[in-house]
């Protein structure tokens, strides 16, 4: 087929040799080609053919963790092949190796904390931290840390023209502007097995010196300072029955006023027509996906 032979003519040898692994990542909005699964197959046969036929060896298919992504999509007539630098999705830092339930993305994570405007310096709090997801991508926001820093492995870097040189420069250059961090950064959470998780990420991410790990109660709580930032994704979903979401989030409202009237909260709710059943006024909402 047309596909098949143009794939197979782009002279792969240039930019990945065999040994590398592969994953086709193919999507199409065609009347042509209908089936995403079978472009993806005509595109890996004519790449594994080229490489076969040239070479007398093939590389091999790593659905999960492979070397090289090669991204095709397909619209009408229209085909644009390229390789993807990243591999795994630039959310995924490298330090979080143990999650609960439905994690937050961490891009999600540090959106919010920058939306808040918090000052670095201040008290954060992630009093339902789950996996310690906020509370880690406030340390890596406090001390200037690039996101990737955690990160070992990219696509980019299987390809012939990475220059290792080149890169070790581009990271020594961004880690040069990390700084020490004054920030006191609270991570706590009523569930010890929870807290051990979120320890675990916050070592794998070198942050275990800057927060502070509390096996506690929010509803027990005290806040500690005047003020400050508290940013949270409370236990909904499976972990708490859909009639208790009101009364659930009363209480927040309730434990916001009378413990931690001078912070600032952000609160993530499944549904908008939750805010009201907080009890406080809010002074922006906004809409977020969690993917």
């Amino acid at each position: 087929t047309e596909l098949y032979n143009n794939i197979y003519n782009i002279g792969w040898e240039k930019y990945f040799d065999y040994k590398k692994t592969i994953y086709i990542d193919a999507s199409s909005y065609s009347n042509i080609f209908r089936h995403t699964g079978y472009v993806a197959q005509k595109t890996k046969d004519a790449i594994v053919d080229y490489f076969r036929n040239k070479f007398t060896i093939r590389p091999n298919v790593e659905k999960f963790n492979p070397d090289i992504v090669i991204n095709l999509h397909i619209f009408e007539n229209n085909v644009i092949v390229s390789l993807d630098s990243s591999g795994k999705p630039l959310n995924q830092r490298g330090y979080r190796e143990h999650t609960g339930d439905a994690p937050l993305n961490e891009v999600i994570a540090a959106g919010l904390i920058l939306i808040s405007k918090w000052n670095k310096k201040s008290f954060f709090i992630d009093p339902m931290c789950g996996s310690g997801t906020i509370p880690i991508e406030a340390a890596y926001i406090a001390t200037n840390t690039p996101a990737g820093y955690n990160r070992k492995n990219y696509s980019f870097m299987h390809w012939n023209s990475f220059n290792s040189k080149e890169w070790d420069f581009v990271k020594e250059k961004a880690n040069s502007d990390i700084v020490n961090s004054a920030s006191e950064i609270i991570c706590s959470d009523i569930n010890s097995s929870v807290i051990d998780i979120a320890f675990k990420n916050a070592k794998n991410a070198g942050f275990t010196d800057i927060i502070d790990f509390k096996i506690q109660d929010f509803f027990n709580s005290n806040a500690g300072n005047d003020s400050g930032t508290l940013i949270f994704n409370p236990p909904y979903g499976e972990r708490l029955k859909i009639e208790d979401i009101y009364a659930f989030n009363k209480s927040i409202g309730n434990k916001l006023k009378n413990s931690y009237s001078g912070f600032k909260a952000g609160i993530i709710l499944m549904k908008n027509e939750e805010s009201k059943s907080i009890g406080l006024k809010s002074s922006k909402k906004i809409k977020i996906f969690n993917g």
